[in-house]
């Protein structure tokens, strides 16, 4: 199923249809939970419906360092694709087969079922792919310029395996589809579809903002929503919310799991911090260096679980995500996340409203502690904000004192 890609969906159906005994090709990109395995997925199926050759793979991170490990998943699919017709040789039974002639003899293949009916030769997860194949897909563009044949790659969140034959093969690939998050009128239409006669633009307009318009997270929270009559800002909206971190927490800690450790511990210091915050202090808070630290925030940047702010600060792409990635910590270790923020805000004489946010999320003992947390209550008392004002000096030792009397101030 293609959650809200009715447009991409019939843009990319038009391209395939245009195809007039020419070579095509074109690039499908998307972040995390784009939806572009599934477009591809589709387009696969309606293409074998409709009489056509179709050669398939995916790009698995475990065999980017096994040569040909793509071409070997489209030489088997050319097998099965065209059972009945003269038999293809099979060049990597051979040990000895060179990759120049593995090459020639997978292209031979693929012209040979172009003779007889378009082919569609797709590839998902491209990042992954191994080198060999990268290069082969490039000599298959450039040689099949009369063929009815049509490449159709994705390339998706993940580390590149090799940078300079993936950089090479997409300059070969000026036809581009990108996938960006949902508007507001697909998600409406979305939720409407989901929620009928409880959805409205309110509703809407909370389930965006909860997954930035991200389909797989808003697939996920919508099939919560519909088992739970939830309106923002009621309790059950929050229920409905944690209800969906469950869900997709086995997926976010999995997505963490394989980009390493240190992109890992960067992920989840900043979802616990919360909001958006200076690479710095994410940094110094996971125990990284500041290098470390601005290599893992481009490689997060680049799988779509991060991004950048206008004042230069970073945050988890959307709510539903930072909430799915701080849930994936042990309290423990998150109480231990929020002392190092404030030790090191502290030091770096950071407001104090800033310093007291996380004091009221780590565990208590801080000689220093209760001076910041009152001189926040002061400032948010003076600002008409005695909620929050009690909050902070709730977090006190003494917890005694009255948001209404601001105390007096100390220097942080």
């Amino acid at each position: 199923m293609v959650i809200g890609r009715d447009d991409e969906l019939a843009r990319l159906r038009a391209m395939l249809g245009r195809r007039v005994g020419n070579r095509s090709a074109l690039l499908l990109h998307g972040g995390y939970g784009s939806g572009k395995s599934a477009l591809l997925r589709v387009l696969r199926a309606e293409e074998l419906a409709a009489g056509r050759a179709v050669v398939s793979a995916t790009a698995e991170p475990l065999e980017s360092s096994v040569e040909f490990a793509v071409v070997r998943q489209l030489f088997d699919d050319v097998h099965e694709t065209e059972h009945g017709t003269p038999p293809v040789p099979r060049p990597f039974a051979d040990p000895g087969t060179t990759a120049e002639a593995a090459e020639e003899a997978l292209y031979a293949a693929v012209a040979s079922a172009a003779t007889r009916r378009p082919v569609l030769v797709a590839v998902d997860d491209l990042q992954h792919a191994d080198a060999p194949s990268l290069r082969w897909l490039g000599y298959l563009i450039r040689r099949a310029d009369d063929l009815p044949l049509t490449v159709l790659v994705t390339l998706g969140p993940g580390e590149v395996a090799h940078e300079d034959e993936l950089a090479a093969l997409l300059r070969l690939l000026p036809r581009q589809q990108d996938l960006l998050p949902l508007d507001e009128d697909t998600v409406h239409r979305l939720v409407l579809g989901a929620l009928g006669e409880r959805a409205d633009r309110a509703v809407s307009a909370a389930c965006r903002t909860a997954t930035a318009g991200n389909p797989l997270l808003l697939q996920a929270l919508l099939r919560t929503l519909a088992t739970t009559p939830a309106r923002p800002g009621e309790e059950s909206w929050e229920e409905a919310v944690t209800g969906t971190v469950h869900e997709i927490r086995p997926a976010v800690r999995a997505l963490l799991g394989d980009l390493g450790a240190e992109v890992e511990a960067t992920a989840t210091a900043l979802a616990v911090l919360g909001g958006a915050q200076s690479a710095e202090l994410v940094a110094q808070t996971a125990g990284l260096s500041a290098p470390a630290a601005q290599d893992t925030v481009h490689r997060l940047t680049r799988v779509g679980l991060v991004v950048g702010t206008d004042t230069g600060l970073v945050r988890t792409a959307c709510p539903l995500l930072e909430a799915a990635e701080a849930a994936c910590v042990a309290p423990s270790r998150r109480r231990e996340l929020h002392g190092r923020a404030a030790d090191l805000l502290r030091e770096w004489a950071a407001p104090c409203e800033q310093i007291a946010a996380h004091l009221l999320r780590c565990d208590p003992g801080r000689p220093w502690a209760d001076a910041v947390l009152r001189d926040a209550a002061a400032l948010a008392a003076e600002r008409g904000d005695p909620a929050r004002a009690a909050a902070y000096l709730r977090g006190t030792r003494s917890g005694t004192r009255s948001a209404s009397s601001p105390p007096a101030r100390h220097a942080v």
